[in-house]
Parts: structure tokens; sequence; C-alpha cells
């Protein structure tokens, strides 16, 4: 029991001992009482802490929760340790405890299991046994070949952009490559000291973590733990995707910047409707247009990626143009944000990776011949090398070789002794003079002398005289010596065009020689002369004004199959554009005009780059029958796949096939939320009311959001004339299971809600589902991972459609592909 010490003062000297006591009584639970409250107030924060991170979750669910807090010592001025106790003498006494408060932390960790789990799953469908087989296989050459050329050096150039094969070059180079492979063939065996293990893991590495973005996403979007999961699995589960994921190709990193750009901006537009221009909006809106770099630089099909973020930020202006509490100038503000997150900085990182690229690729390659002479001239080894001691100016008597410019085929002006025929196949007649054509190789007969129509001799002018802009020239052909000429008579390929002849005088001809041509430079200089390289000239015919051009096809046996040269009216057509490449001036010494040591004449990096775009644009659209090419109306519905890689002597196969399940069943699901929906709206205007507005509100933007996804990464594959393949669909699969995934979610909620007997019967189906997925993923995954030897009837059993290529042997049960050796 506790007294009170006023009363104790009256009692003398011999209550002394008792008082002192009674005041160790007191600070004792005054201490003990100071540590509860402590205790108490500790886990107040706690509470707080947790309330507010819940509070500011945007759904309300997050993956991981650590919190560390102390005692707020500093607060208080009256605080007491607790720890210490003071005697009547002030003698200060020590717990045995004083040091277990400072080395002591609550830490409160909330860890996502089922997230957890399923990553680790896909890790293990996606790196086991990546080693095999130990063949290149299919599109692997584009990334091995990529790496080849960059450890060596050498310029090249394909229908890609470069940031995945740059990807690849630094895994391979960090991984030990030596680059002595070249990845060529497809089927040839890797050798030993080929890091293929680090280079397929990088591929597998990049689709794991597609599914801790896509179960962030579909909670993102509101949905539940168990729909994310159910979307996760079904990707897990699909045999395509995991053969996609197990070699080094470009679609798992496509994949990857595919999603992630969705996740970023569904982060960004809720910023945008809550917390418009705060830090967190400018980060997701960089962390979007960074993403989107990502996936169009991966491949050009990266920019469907860029058009669906675009109409998704352009829909969220509309709605925050009905929202009059945001000021006309912050809507301003926001669509030049968005324009410079989502498009330029993204253009200029495009940009950046090409400069890089560049930098890596300074020695002339055998792909040179696709670019201009200008950039040959820039790379170390090539053109320059040749070039280094010719004369830049052109002059009267100068001999040149003249290559078209801005065609998907370079080739130079040509001519030989040969004629063309007297008459056509189809009855025309030709003029019988010697054939004129356009080269795709260099040649002894692509050179031209430069000659004024007054001199009497194709020899070089004393002193020089510089041929200009405007100038009237004749072309001799050094071989022949004979003039380049045209006339009034049909071409022999292209007849709506005028043919070009070197001129031949027969004694019975009505023919006149008409060889006078007009030098348009179309980039003069400030003395309008012309130059070797740099003058991108037209030579315009001038007794019919036409420009000498190719039509790009290509002439019969008797033209030996090289491009046909003809005269167009349209003059001015990119076609008709040509240049200088070499120049020589004979018996005259002509100063250096190039620095030899350097091999290499520059050129600005912007000149390289566009060029660069352009010639990429001509590869992306030039085409060639390839045999396991699709038709984009197969894809939903499973109808063709192709193979990857064949062991001719046990018939292990790798096959791009997916899970029949999924995509027939998600396939038939975007139909379903179709028609589900015209149902609910049928019903509301009945003025019956099935959904409420949150319900209806969130069905339709999910749906919505994700069918858009799906429509805008496939339908342009109906309008593209090229070859295509079944895996240009996987981006829009992914949405399709998505979309899937959130269907189930809505029905088994909508049945449940009509009678709560419903939900085991619900969860029941849900898990046959599930169940039966993974049995087909089980089925089909000998032919994703090559490790099953088939016989012919379980080849036969799973050849569920008649378009499914399967081999048996040799015996092909399609068509004939090429046999890769163990």
């Amino acid at each position: 029991m506790v007294t009170d010490s006023s009363e104790s003062d009256h009692k003398g000297n011999s209550k002394s001992s008792k008082k002192s006591k009674e005041k160790r009584e007191r600070r004792y639970q005054s201490a003990n009482y100071d540590q509860a409250q402590n205790k108490d107030d500790n886990a107040s924060r706690y509470a707080t802490a947790d309330q507010d991170s819940h509070q500011s979750s945007l759904t309300n669910k997050e993956n991981c929760n650590t919190t560390t807090t102390l005692p707020d010592q500093s607060a208080d001025n009256n605080y007491k340790n607790p720890l210490f106790s003071e005697t009547s003498g002030g003698e200060v006494l020590e717990s045995a405890d004083f040091l277990l408060p400072y080395l002591t932390y609550k830490v409160k960790l909330e860890v996502d299991v089922m997230l957890i789990g399923l990553t680790f799953l896909a890790a293990i469908t996606r790196f086991y046994n990546l080693c095999h087989p130990r063949n290149v296989i299919f599109d692997e050459i584009l990334a091995g070949k990529a790496l080849f050329m960059y450890k060596r050096g050498i310029f090249f150039i394909d229908a890609f952009p470069p940031l995945a094969k740059l990807l690849y070059t630094f895994v391979g180079n960090f991984a030990g490559y030596n680059g002595n492979f070249t990845f060529e063939p497809v089927g040839t065996a890797i050798p030993p000291d080929v890091p293929i293990q680090a280079l397929r893991s990088f591929s597998a590495f990049f689709a794991t973590m597609h599914i801790p973005i896509i179960y962030a996403i579909m909670q993102q979007l509101g949905h539940s733990r168990t729909t994310a999961s159910v979307a996760c699995i079904l990707v897990i589960f699909d045999n395509a995707l995991l053969t996609q994921s197990r070699f080094m190709l470009l679609e798992p990193i496509l994949l990857f910047f595919v999603l992630a750009s969705l996740y970023c901006y569904l982060i960004l537009r809720v910023e945008s409707h809550t917390r418009l221009f705060s830090a967190k909006w400018f980060r997701y809106l960089f962390l979007t247009g960074l993403c989107l770099c990502g996936a169009f630089s991966t491949k050009y099909c990266g920019l469907y990626t860029v058009l669906y973020i675009v109409m998704l930020a352009a829909y969220d202006l509309w709605l925050l143009i009905a929202d009059r509490n945001i000021k006309t100038k912050h809507l301003w503000s926001y669509c030049g944000f968005c324009f410079g997150g989502l498009i330029a900085i993204p253009a200029i990182l495009y940009a950046f990776q090409f400069y890089i690229h560049l930098q890596m690729v300074p020695r002339s390659g055998p792909q040179d011949q696709l670019m201009s002479s200008k950039f040959q001239a820039s790379l170390k080894g090539g053109l320059a090398s040749v070039i280094v001691d010719q004369p830049k100016e052109i002059v009267f008597g100068s001999k040149i070789t003249l290559r078209q410019l801005y065609t998907s085929h370079p080739c130079w002006l040509h001519s030989h002794a040969q004629i063309y025929p007297i008459k056509y196949p189809d009855g025309r007649g030709s003029s019988g003079q010697q054939q004129v054509t356009c080269y795709t190789y260099k040649d002894p007969n692509n050179w031209w002398i430069i000659k004024h129509p007054n001199s009497t001799n194709s020899s070089v002018e004393i002193p020089h005289r510089p041929v200009k802009d405007g100038d009237i020239i004749q072309l001799v052909h050094v071989k022949t010596n004979r003039t380049l000429n045209s006339h009034n008579v049909a071409s022999a390929v292209t007849p709506t065009h005028q043919e070009v002849a070197c001129f031949v005088q027969y004694n019975k001809t009505n023919l006149v020689k008409q060889d006078l041509w007009k030098l348009k430079i179309e980039n003069p200089n400030e003395n309008s002369t012309w130059n070797q390289i740099d003058s991108r000239i037209r030579l315009i015919h001038v007794s019919t004004n036409q420009a000498l051009t190719s039509s790009g096809k290509q002439l019969p046996n008797w033209g030996f199959y090289q491009l046909e040269v003809v005269t167009d009216r349209n003059m001015q057509s990119d076609n008709t554009l040509w240049n200088v490449e070499e120049h020589r001036i004979d018996g005259v010494s002509i100063h250096k005009q190039y620095n030899k040591a350097d091999e290499s004449i520059p050129m600005p990096f912007i000149d390289r780059f566009f060029e660069l775009q352009w010639v990429i644009y001509i590869l992306n659209f030039k085409t060639a029958d390839h045999e396991f090419a699709s038709d984009a109306a197969s894809w939903p519905l499973l109808k063709s796949t192709f193979i990857f890689w064949f062991n001719a002597q046990d018939q292990r196969q790798i096959h791009l096939l997916g899970n029949p399940l999924i995509w027939w069943t998600s396939s038939f699901i975007l139909g379903a939320y179709v028609v589900l929906a015209i149902f609910y709206m049928a019903l509301e205007r009945r003025q019956v009311f099935f959904l409420n507005k949150e319900v209806w509100c969130r069905y339709c933007h999910s749906g919505i959001l994700l069918m858009l996804g799906w429509a805008i990464h496939f339908v342009p594959y109906f309008f593209i004339w090229k070859n295509i393949f079944i895996h240009f669909y996987l981006p829009s699969l992914v949405f399709k299971i998505l979309l899937l995934s959130f269907f189930i979610e809505h029905i088994g909620v909508q049945w449940t809600r009509i009678n709560s007997k419903h939900r085991p019967v619900f969860i029941a189906a849900v898990v046959s589902f599930i169940g039966i997925v993974v049995h087909y993923f089980l089925y089909f995954s000998g032919f994703s991972y090559g490790n099953y030897y088939f016989t012919k009837e379980e080849l036969q059993d799973r050849k569920w459609r008649s378009d499914w290529e399967f081999i048996v042997h040799r015996q092909i049960v399609v068509r004939k592909v090429a046999e890769a050796r163990p």
C-alpha cells in the first residue's frame, strides 16, 4: 500500500526509513508505468503506421510492408529512463537489461506467399534444362549473329532495333563469349565454350518477371489476389509462352516491356485523377515512357503498345477536361508533359541506342552495300580505304561509277556488249541497242566517262573544268566506248517507261542519237560543283525531259537477270537520285582529300541515324516466301504452328505450340464478354439493374482496357503484306488471358451473389479448369522442352488438328524442315 507523503512529515525521525521506502516504491511504480506507457505509444505508432499504409495503397493490397519503430525519447523533456532508479542518497542503480532496449528492433513484415510461389513456379518451368538442345534454334540466329558482329566490331543491320541484341551482347561478354562462333546456320551445334546457359537464362529471367507484373496489373485494376493468381497460372502453363521464353529470342523481352508499360501507366492514371503533377506522377510518367521505349526498341511491333498507351492517355485527358477544378493551363501542361514523357523521351532514348550501336560496329562488313556510299565511307576499312586517294571534284574527263540511291537493292549503272532482243515475247520490238542495266555488284563494266558534248574525245581537259549543276553532259561507257542514250521506245519489262541503251550506229535505222543529259544537283554546294559521294544528282534526258532511274525489275535471261534501267516522267521520285561512288582522273596527280590513316570519312550521326531507319524500313517490307509464315486469322484458334528443332535419330522435337485449352477458352471469352455486356445493357433498358453502378463500371473498365490491348496488338497484322508468324500473337494472347481471369472472377461473384450455396460449386469448377490446363501443359510439354522421345503413335495422338506440323523420323507429317544434329 502507498501512503501520502504529507502525513509522514509530522511523525518525526522514527519514520524516516519508512518514508524512504515509500519513495522508492513510488519511483519503481512510476518507472513501470512509464515503461508500459511507452509500450502503448509504440503499439499505437504501429497501428497508425499500418492504417496510413493501408489507406495510401491504391489497391489496398501490398506485397511487402516493413516498419521499424523506436521510442521517441527526445519528444518528452520529462522522460526518465525506466532502467535507472534513484536512491534517497542520489545513488543511481543500473538494471541488468541496460543494453537490451538499444539493441531491440521491432519489424513487421508482410509477405505475399502466393506471389512468391507463383514467381518461383515460373522460374522452375522457364529455367529447367536450358542447355538442351545445344543447337542454334530458329531466331536465335538473330541475337547470335548480333553478338558475333558486336564482338568483332563489324557493321550489320537487320529488320529489328538493336536494344535486345545489345542486352544479349552485354550478357554474352560478361559470361565469357570469345567471338569465335557465328551462330549460323540454324541447327548448328553450339560449342562448349559458348555460354549458351547464360544467354538463354537472360531470356528466361525476363519471362519469369512477367508473373509479378501480371499479378500487379490485375490488382491495380481492382481485382482480387485470387484473380491475379489465376491469370499468372494460365500464363505459366501456356506451352507457347514457355517455348519462347527458353531460348535466346526477342519475344520475352518484348512482353516484359509491354506489360511493364501497362502497369506503370495504370499507376500514372490513378495519380492523374488524385495527385496530378506530384513527384510520383512524374516518376511513373518517366517509367512509362522508358518501358514504351524498351518495347518498340526490342521489336517494331512495340509501336502498337505505344499506340495503346497513348489512346489510354487521350481518354484520361477527356475525363480530366470535365473536371472543373482543374485549370485550363493545367490541362495544356498535362498534354505537354504526356507528349514529352510518352513520345519525346522514348524517341530520344531510341536514337541513343542507335548511337551506341554505331559506336560498337565501326568497321565495314558484308551488309555495307545496303547503305549509301557516304555511309559506307564512314566505316573503317571499307569504301573509305578505296576512295581515300581519289579526287573529290568531278571534272570533264573523269571516270566514275554511279550508284542509285534510296532503293531496296543497291545497284550501279552498268552496260555490256550484248544488245536488246530485236523482238520481245509479247511481240513488241526493241531498239536493238546495247543493253544498259543496274548491276547489284561492283564490276569493271560499271565505269563511265564524263564528256563535254563539244569535246572531240573523252580525255581529261587541261586545265580541269569542273562539272557544275545544270551542265549538259554525255556519259561514255569505258569498256565499249558508247554513249548513254534514250529514245521513244518502250522498255523491255516496264513498257510504260522509256528504254535506256548505249547508242549503236547502224547503217539502216531510223533511230537518232539522243545522248545528251542535263545534270541536276539536289544539294549543291556554294560553287555548284559536282562532288564525289556528297552530291545527290539527277540525270535528265534532254530530248524527252525524263529522269534516269531503275525500275527495280529483273530482266530475263538475255539480260543476265540484272535490273532494268529506264527513264521516268516523275523526275522528283527518290528513285531517280544517284551519286558518284568511285572517281578517277587518269594521268593526273591529285592531292589527297582525306586522311588515309583514319580509313573513314566522318558523317554526322543524325544523317547516319535517319539513313539507317530508312534501310530498316525497307528491310521490314522486303519479303520472301517462308514455309512457316501463317495467316493472322488462324492464330486465335491455334490453327498454325511451326517447328523449332528436330532430332532425326530419336524424334525429339520442339514446336511453338500453345496450350489448346487456354487458347480456345480465352478466344471464346472474347465473344462471351461482349455478349454479356449487351445483355446487361438490354436489362438496363428494361429498368432491370442486375449490377450496381460500381460493379458495372469495373466490368466496362477492365474488360474494355484488356480487349483494347488484345485488339491493338492483333488487328494490324491483317493489313501487313509481309511474312507473319504465330509468335507475333503472343502479346495479344497475354491480354486475352488477363481478360479470361477477370471474366472468371466476374461470373463467380455474380453467381454466388444469387445463391451463396453456389460458391463451393464455382470453386470446384475453377480448380478443375486449372487442373485440366496443367494436365494438357504436361501432355504437350515434350514439344516445349524437347526432352521426350515420341513414338509415332504418341505424335499422332497429339496431332489434334491437320495443320499442326509434327515429324516422324524423316517422314514429315506436313512439310520437310532442316534437321539438327544432336
